[in-house]
């Protein structure tokens, strides 16, 4: 946070002061020469401080949540909090509470919402799919997937239809690469396919910040409308 200009506090300003080896939120009464007068205001006492030889911020809060950017690490939401000075980590996106320890942190009542800028749409589905059979599935359907789709299955037919499956896509790999879906876990990969599209046809997916909306919405209609 941005340390205060002395100069300029006057009478009413709120500061966060650390005051017998903690924060607390105090209103400057007036200005005594050098030394200010001071109300801690949660424990209604009066004190006499000279701020210039403290390390004292102005207290600052919001009234809706911040918008913030975060870094995505090992399939969690990393941000850094410029009050607590370091990282705090989320599972999701969109609105969250604020980690910070303090009440007086500026974040404490309405918190973040985080976005989150996926590089491609490619990226961004199946960060929502890994999520999705995480919490609601078998975990394993994501590895096939992903091997499906990146052409180490089934001779790239997953790479050149995705992200857009059908039925037929899923009759076609029943017959054409029984032994591959057999091989994975028993019919693992049909299950990955049809789980994918069940996602997309029921699941909140955590996109809306990503650039290319138009294009995604698209993708989201087709699986609607199937």
């Amino acid at each position: 946070m941005k340390i205060i200009n002395y100069n300029k506090l006057k009478p009413g300003t709120e500061l966060l002061i650390n005051y017998k080896n903690r924060l607390h939120l105090c209103t400057i009464v007036e200005k005594l020469n050098n030394t200010y007068k001071l109300l801690i205001i949660n424990l209604d006492t009066i004190i006499y401080k000279n701020l210039d030889k403290g390390n004292y911020i102005k207290y600052r809060k919001y009234s809706e949540p911040l918008n913030i950017y975060a870094i995505y690490e090992k399939f969690y939401y990393k941000i850094y909090c410029d009050f607590c000075h370091k990282y705090h980590t989320y599972e999701k996106l969109g609105k969250n509470y604020a980690h910070c320890s303090s009440p007086y942190s500026p974040y404490a009542k309405h918190g973040f919402n985080i976005l989150f800028k996926f590089n491609s749409i490619k990226e961004c589905l199946l960060h929502n799919y890994y999520k999705y059979v995480l919490y609601h599935k078998n975990n394993y359907y994501y590895t096939y997937f992903i091997n499906f789709i990146n052409g180490d299955l089934c001779d790239n037919y997953g790479s050149n239809i995705f992200p857009l499956f059908t039925i037929d896509h899923i009759n076609y790999v029943k017959k054409k690469y029984k032994d591959i879906n057999y091989n994975c876990s028993n019919g693992g990969l049909i299950a990955s396919i049809k789980n994918f599209i069940l996602m997309m046809q029921t699941y909140k997916l955590q996109l809306f910040n990503y650039e290319n909306n138009t294009e995604i919405k698209k993708i989201i209609k087709y699986y609607k409308s199937n």
